[in-house]
């Protein structure tokens, strides 16, 4: 099977000289299709920078980084742009939301953005809210909803689009992973608190 991710030797440094922060060293890793990788670690060890790397967002120091069998980190901004929109999803714990749209116009501007077909938007939007449990809240605004439902509107439509993920989230929100994880490559990273 081929793999949907791969890293080959990656490094990735911030700054130079004495001030320089290694923040990745030898990444060495494969991701199947259908498999959820997490990523846990405690604040400032690499877990965003590492999905900033498999998701094109950055480039390696030293390496080479695969996305379904190319090397991201040599293909141009735009080429990087273009896999991103039709082949990933990030959902950030920041929500990433339209704070003056309600949950269903978000979804509705997602699929805009997508290029799906507006004859099918209100169906899309109704079946995505349904799948996570927010069609009460469907005309409801960030602001007036909890942080975990604010994340989830981002989910219900990327669990139809065969796309790839990549997390940084709350742990409740892992019932969700699992639905998703069954078609895609899921990659998640939550800090954990070190006692």
């Amino acid at each position: 099977m081929p793999f949907i991710a791969e890293t080959k030797n990656v490094e990735r440094t911030f700054g130079r000289g004495a001030a320089a922060v290694r923040a990745l060293a030898g990444v060495e890793m494969r991701v199947e299709s259908g498999r959820l990788l997490v990523l846990k670690g405690r604040s400032g060890s690499g877990k965003t920078t590492l999905l900033n790397l498999l998701g094109g967002l950055d480039r390696p120091t030293v390496g080479s980084v695969y996305f379904q069998g190319r090397e991201i980190g040599q293909l141009s901004d735009h080429e990087r742009t273009r896999i991103r929109r039709k082949n990933m999803a990030f959902i950030f714990q920041s929500f990433g939301l339209l704070p003056l749209m309600s949950a269903a116009e978000n979804v509705e501007f997602g699929l805009r953005l997508s290029g799906v077909p507006a004859a099918e938007w209100k169906e899309r939007v109704r079946e995505s809210l349904d799948i996570v449990g927010l069609s009460k809240r469907a005309h409801h605004r960030p602001f007036e909803m909890s942080g975990e439902n604010s994340n989830a509107v981002r989910l219900p439509e990327l669990l139809r689009t065969g796309r790839h993920y990549y997390w940084r989230m709350s742990r409740q929100l892992s019932w969700i992973v699992k639905r998703v994880c069954k078609s895609a490559a899921c990659f998640a990273s939550w800090s954990m608190r070190v006692l």
